[in-house]
């Protein structure tokens, strides 16, 4: 017989692509901490009355699945879990790469002179290809072709590479990275080229180096009452349980003053197999955020006086039950309002905000937490703006012998949204 310990546990999810029909195995793998999964029958007990002053043995009733799971706040890790808790996402690939006068130039030529493609200043995404607009890709091509218009160009870029490629459907074409006479305020090492030698003897040519790319995902509150559903895979060591449509129910996010921000997860799901397969297990780069990578706003401004804070996020979801000849429950539904609630610790230098909480106003909670620059000011991040928040304590107290308070608030909907949180990552999509 053998014994199994908790640093065997491992974690994959993968969206369902038919909701409530299990996947086969996990598509992504997240460092997880403290498991815990509630799943057994109700015992539907016997209470008839025989003369014995003993219980009979009970029915089986219902199975109802209830998890929770931990992580450390990561802008890669958190997404799935918005999603399947909130409904709807908005995905648009982010502006990394800056274009001004000190790279803005492209040297080349077809075989006889020099040619200069000028690429326009502004701050692009950088696209796939050259059809898609307003991205790097077409602005690189649309200075090429602008140099020169008879050739047939291509300029792409691999999200799995990072990196582009620039090509000539025929013919010859040499960039000039090394020998032309922008060298100085030349494209190259902002796409990934090197200037050390001028790229000849081919008609496409691919950079050396990788060129970062950044999504931003807006969350949103989705129309429908059936949350985006997962197939869970939990590897206890002594076999891989697969939870089928598990459903986040609440993210709770804590930050201390002095430590990791730390995200509990709750989901509900409907049944649990055996023996399913883990895959083989890819875990992201570690990007965990902390205190020194938080921005409490408070009305619009920073606050330096909060020192802890936290927020839940729930869409109170529950089992769904008919009669329908099975134990497990039929779905998972969120039917009812979604509710943001939090708190704060923070110190007082003014009484502002209390005053907001003694006549009952609104006053705008904004954590924004970001860690390391993916490209041109784009950083990793996660962005949690709650709109309306209305204060229900903002005691007087002490903490540490400085006067403080131990503050509760709850969000509305303010007619637009309720809480619009935006995650920064290099994650395409989600839904």
């Amino acid at each position: 017989m053998s014994l199994y310990g908790k640093q065997q546990f491992q974690f994959g999810l993968a969206l369902e692509s038919v909701r409530g029909t299990a996947e086969a195995s996990p598509v992504k793998w997240y460092p997880a901490m403290d498991p815990e999964i509630k799943y057994a029958p109700a015992l539907l007990e016997d209470n008839g009355l025989r003369g014995v002053r003993a219980d009979f043995a009970p029915v089986a009733g219902r199975k109802l699945g209830t998890g929770k799971v931990k992580f450390i706040l990561d802008p890669q890790m958190i997404g799935e879990f918005m999603y399947s808790l909130m409904g709807g996402v908005a995905s648009a690939e982010s502006s990394v790469v800056l274009i001004d006068s000190t790279n803005n130039k492209l040297d080349f030529n077809i075989g006889a002179s020099q040619l200069t493609a000028t690429i326009a200043s502004a701050s692009y995404p950088i696209g796939l290809t050259q059809a898609g607009a307003g991205t790097l890709c077409k602005a690189i091509y649309d200075a090429i072709v602008a140099a020169e218009a008879v050739g047939t160009y291509t300029v792409t870029y691999s999200r799995s590479t990072k990196k582009f490629t620039i090509t000539r459907s025929a013919g010859t074409l040499n960039l000039l990275w090394n020998t032309g006479t922008n060298t100085a305020t030349s494209i190259a090492a902002t796409i990934g080229f090197s200037t050390a030698a001028n790229s000849t003897g081919a008609t496409s040519y691919t950079g050396g180096t990788s060129v970062e790319y950044a999504f931003a995902h807006t969350f949103s509150l989705g129309t429908g009452v059936q949350p985006p559903s997962y197939t869970f895979f939990l590897n206890w060591g002594i076999d891989v349980k697969v939870y089928k449509r598990s459903c986040v129910q609440a993210v709770n996010l804590s930050g201390p003053v002095d430590n990791l921000i730390q995200v509990e997860v709750d989901f509900l799901f409907e049944s649990e197999a055996a023996s399913g397969s883990i895959g083989s297990p890819s875990f992201p780069t570690q990007r965990y955020l902390s205190f020194q990578h938080t921005t409490y706003k408070i009305a619009g401004s920073t606050n330096q006086d909060v020192k802890a804070w936290t927020l839940k996020l729930s869409n109170q979801a529950k089992h769904r039950l008919t009669l329908a000849q099975v134990q497990p429950a039929q779905d998972i539904v969120a039917p009812e309002p979604f509710m943001v609630e939090g708190t704060l610790d923070i110190d007082f230098q003014a009484e502002t905000e209390r005053a907001k909480m003694l006549a009952m106003t609104s006053s705008v909670q904004r954590i924004l937490v970001e860690g390391s620059t993916i490209g041109n000011g784009v950083k990793y991040a996660v962005d949690l703006p709650v709109t309306d928040a209305r204060y229900a304590e903002f005691p007087f107290g002490y903490e540490n012998n400085l006067l403080a308070a131990k503050v509760n608030y709850k969000g509305y909907h303010d007619g637009t949204s309720i809480i619009l949180p935006v995650v920064t990552n290099q994650v395409v999509a989600y839904a």
